[in-house]
């Protein structure tokens, strides 16, 4: 279903192929009836793209289940050959019960594809309907593939000087498409050629070199002023809406629209998805990590990573969040405001007035809401130019994002491994394999007679440091603090994953594995692991501790002995 290819004004014969930006994955209330809604482009032969949407009901996706044949092994495999297998179809909503029939397994009220898994012979499961077709769009259509996505900026003002809270102001630019939705009770009507005015006046440059054209609209009240710019984003279909720190702005439309009674799952959704289908789900990132230790630390706003679900044209993305994530080799920065990322990349910072720059925080806004309201919703638009500008240098979005996910789902993007499994979920079927299904509990009982999972990352006591810290103390000159200026660690990279990598070690290769070395601690077998990736560098350590042969001074003492 989707858009006829009549009403597009497409010519069969017109048409190259076609891409999948995106797919999103949604249910009938019962839960009986699935649709994957694909943001696709139509590319033809004269080199136009025309962005589509294609809504696919109840896709059938496959699984395996080992034959009765083949059934002789206990332990679960990585993969095992097709030809071992038996191809199952089903739909992603009806998946855990075909499952559970193909196995001949009990289905339970908490039954989920992972405690399926814990018997072995499941396979290809962990895949998504939504990652198959976007797979299959690439394979069919290898020429199709654009190298850049369309992304454009939301941002939105919100009352801070009335005690209403109210969205004041709202904006939403694409490229040459700008469109300021602003709320009548704060700013009327007769204020639009004003608006036009200092647009000319303040961002003239951006309107002349992006060929902007502004729409302007005032709202009777700030749901109205939300509901427009997602419908002009389902008109313009750009591939992303790029919102910094979007746990502010979409969790407050939300907010807004459960008020006035709005239906969210129909607005975020787009037009041609039957109504049946239609979602709307924020998930805020976690706010908290745990480490390895299980100590709980908090969590910077730019390394939360917060999902919005709607099958729509459009996919929302926090660029702060992700402008972090794509520099975590780089570590941390100053600031990850979006004053201070224009800076660092554009030179310049958000759009500020002589008469209030002496203002900073809360009463710069205030005093901008109050007496400078026409500038205020010009600066609320060049937020939205900033990010566009920022993208088209940095290339996070419209480039690097879509390229590191792969075919992934865009909520994947902060699990490396699960990217990498579905990447080899494509990998072992293109050789005859298909990859196993992820049980609930990957622990084998042999487990527990090899080096343990824990302990493997070392912090230093305190009292080992050297006294290097910088003399900060301006009446104290010859007292060091406990800031020192180059700190590093030192991360066995090469052990995990290149090691597997190089020595092609898996469940499959593995014959044996040692469990215990009488004589030697678990710390010490955990130090041994490592100084093996070192080769020859550590070989004398390792032949010294773990055969007893002489270290270099037992060495020249028997040298000497036997001169």
């Amino acid at each position: 279903m989707g858009n006829d290819l009549s009403t597009l004004g497409i010519n069969k014969d017109d048409i190259k192929g076609f891409e999948c930006r995106h797919a999103t994955y949604t249910t009938t209330a019962d839960k009986k009836h699935d649709c994957v809604t694909v943001k696709e482009y139509i590319h033809l032969k004269d080199g136009r793209r025309i962005p589509n949407i294609r809504t696919i009901i109840d896709f059938k996706r496959p699984f395996w289940v080992t034959g009765k044949a083949n059934r002789t092994h206990k332990d679960h495999l990585e993969w095992d050959k097709l030809e071992n297998l038996v191809k199952y179809e089903s739909t992603q909503s009806n998946l855990l019960e075909s499952v559970a029939r193909a196995t001949g397994q009990y289905l339970g009220p908490r039954t989920s594809l992972k405690t399926l898994a814990q018997t072995p012979g499941l396979y290809g499961t962990d895949i998504r309907s939504t990652e198959l077709i976007k797979h299959s769009y690439g394979k069919k259509f290898p020429d199709c593939i654009s190298p850049t996505a369309g992304v454009a900026a939301l941002d939105i003002e919100a009352d801070i000087v009335y005690g209403t809270g109210d969205i004041i102001c709202a904006s939403l630019t694409f490229g040459s498409k700008a469109i300021l939705t602003v709320n009548k009770w704060w700013l009327g009507p007769e204020n639009e050629a004003k608006l036009h005015a200092a647009f000319d006046k303040y961002l003239g440059k951006y309107k002349r070199e992006r060929n902007i054209v502004l729409e302007i609209v005032f709202c009777d009240n700030e749901a109205e002023c939300a509901k427009l710019l997602i419908d002009r984003a389902h008109e313009w279909k750009p591939d992303f809406i790029s919102i910094w720190n979007m746990n502010y702005d979409l969790k407050k439309i939300d907010e807004v629209f459960k008020k006035y009674n709005y239906d969210s799952a129909r607005i975020f959704s787009d037009p041609a998805v039957p109504d049946v289908f239609c979602k709307w789900k924020y998930k805020e990132g976690k706010t908290q990590k745990v480490t390895q230790s299980g100590k709980t630390t908090g969590l910077h706003p730019a390394d939360r990573w917060h999902i919005a679900e709607c099958p729509a044209s459009f996919y929302f993305i926090d660029a702060m969040c992700l402008y972090k994530r794509i520099r975590l080799a780089a570590g941390m920065v100053s600031s990850y405001s979006l004053d201070a990322t224009l800076k660092r990349h554009l030179g310049i910072g958000k759009l500020n007035f002589a008469d209030v720059d002496k203002l900073n925080g809360t009463a710069w806004h205030k005093e901008m809401q109050t007496s400078y309201r026409v500038e205020y919703c010009i600066y609320n638009i060049f937020d939205n130019i900033g990010q566009e500008l920022l993208d088209e240098k940095t290339g996070d979005i419209n480039k690097s994002f879509t390229a590191l996910v792969g075919v992934s789902d865009f909520d994947k993007f902060n699990s490396n491994p699960r990217r990498i499994v579905d990447d080899l979920h494509f990998f072992c079927l293109d050789h005859g394999l298909v990859i196993s299904a992820t049980p609930d509990d990957v622990k084998h009982e042999l487990d527990k007679y090899v080096v343990g999972l824990n302990g493997w990352i070392v912090t230093l006591p305190a009292y080992l440091m050297s006294d290097t810290g910088l003399p900060l103390i301006k009446d104290n000159p010859d007292l060091l603090s406990l800031a020192h200026p180059h700190c590093a660690d030192i991360d066995i990279e090469g052990t995990y994953p290149n090691l597997e990598d190089c020595m092609n070690i898996s469940n499959e290769t593995t014959y044996r594995e040692l469990g215990t070395i009488q004589g030697f601690t678990d710390e010490e077998r955990r130090s041994i692991g490592i100084n093996l990736s070192g080769g020859v560098v550590n070989s004398v350590e390792l032949c010294t501790k773990l055969f007893g042969l002489p270290n270099y001074e037992q060495l020249e003492a028997i040298y000497l002995a036997h001169r």
